[in-house]
């Protein structure tokens, strides 16, 4: 199944140079080098929309059968994000505290 799997990794630019524990903030690391699929690339903010625009438009239109082209059926996309304050925000609502 992975084999199939066409994935990219980016990480807001603001970010960078944050990896491992050289950056003070504890939600703050980004780690290239953890993620499974592939590389990574750093992306300004400002430009991510338009990066992710073309991405999805491009997977969209992959792998398609006759009749879907000849029908304009796009394929189905899923995408999963990862935001670095679901862990503290988590915390928070539930009260936890590290010991």
């Amino acid at each position: 199944m992975f084999k199939r799997i066409r994935s990219d990794h980016f990480i807001s630019d603001e970010y960078h140079d944050h990896n491992g524990t050289d950056c003070g903030d504890e939600y703050h690391k980004s780690s290239p080098q953890a993620f499974l699929f592939g590389k990574s690339s750093y992306v300004q903010e400002s430009d991510l929309p338009a990066v992710l625009l073309v991405k999805l438009r491009d997977l969209s239109k992959r792998d398609r059968t006759e009749d879907e082209k000849k029908h304009k059926i796009l394929r189905k996309l899923f995408v999963m994000t990862w935001d670095s304050q679901l862990k503290p925000v988590a915390k928070s609502s539930h009260r936890i505290e590290e010991s």
